[in-house]
């Protein structure tokens, strides 16, 4: 892939991410991989049979990106809006404890929500009414699990000296624009509207050969990156996706109405366990470009 390609492939990326940054929320338009543990109870204990649930919430959806450009948005913001359904999911706990792979994609992207669960076990049906003000569980954890992914289940950590060797390659590679030209738009076709110093320049071969050894460079600082075994990891299953480590754990509880087919009662969630491990990767954007095999600065 030539440079100039690489460029207009980096532009699109950096415009995606300043997409996502400007959104209320940095999971607004992403897939995000959660993890969610359900955990179903009745009359206080356990509940160890197979229950079916549906979780719907009625509330706005935004008709653009950040919630805010489209003008009808602006009018749900002050109450302007008919409720209706946003977001559902349908899953099964087969017993006390399961884990479902919902990504919660574009969840927070709706507002004045109210999230309900349709249940059944046993032939009986439930409902809870209410449960939430949002798809997403309050009870959530980020899990900094990886940093780097190199494909075919490599994934690794950053370390001090990675991030070193990486800081030097990054210095050296200032050397590389002595070899710089300057030329004028328009009037040389290889010569883009790259300016360094206040003149237009472009590559040469002298400049290109120097950026394959700081590339090189570069490469060798992997030595110094810690390899993690995915069997220690959560990993996120979702179809259509490819297996990769969860980013977000999260954790519901709910409680089986005894006697009536509904309830409003609603067994607060405990804290999802928080899995903390030493990220070193920079912001939820460079780890998601570096945990699919790209590099980011």
């Amino acid at each position: 892939m030539s440079r100039l390609l690489c460029g207009k492939v980096l532009a699109a990326i950096i415009l995606a991410a300043l997409l996502i940054a400007a959104s209320p929320s940095i999971s607004a338009d992403e897939m995000y991989p959660t993890v969610t543990d359900v955990f179903f109870e009745k009359d206080g204990l356990p509940y160890n049979d197979s229950v079916q649930f549906t979780v719907n919430c009625y509330g706005y959806q935004c008709k653009s990106w950040d919630c805010q450009r489209d003008p009808s948005d602006l009018l749900a913001r002050n109450g302007n809006f008919t409720p209706e359904l946003v977001f559902t999911y349908h899953a099964t706990c087969p017993s006390y404890g399961c884990r479902i792979y919902e990504p919660y994609y574009h969840a927070e992207r709706n507002f004045g929500t109210t999230c309900n669960l349709e249940g059944s076990t046993h032939g009986r049906s439930f409902t809870i009414n209410n449960f939430s003000q949002s798809a997403i569980p309050k009870s959530c954890s980020d899990l900094h699990q990886v940093a780097i992914g190199k494909g075919y289940g490599e994934y690794y950590q950053i370390t001090p000296e990675y991030n070193q060797c990486i800081d030097d390659s990054r210095r050296n590679s200032l050397r590389c624009n002595h070899y710089l030209i300057s030329c004028e738009p328009g009037m040389d076709y290889e010569c883009g509207y790259w300016v360094v110093d206040d003149h237009y320049v472009k590559e040469t071969p002298s400049y290109r050969a120097c950026r394959d050894t700081i590339d090189r460079e570069r490469r060798e600082c992997d030595k110094f990156l810690k390899k993690i075994d995915p069997a220690t990891m959560i990993m996120w299953v979702y179809p259509g996706y490819h297996v990769s480590p969860a980013m977000r754990s999260c954790e519901l509880r709910f409680a089986i109405p005894p006697g009536n087919d509904s309830a409003k009662a609603f067994v607060p969630p405990m804290q999802a366990a928080h899995i903390e491990m030493k990220n070193e990767g920079g912001s939820l954007f460079c780890r998601i470009v570096r945990i699919f095999g790209g590099t980011c600065e």
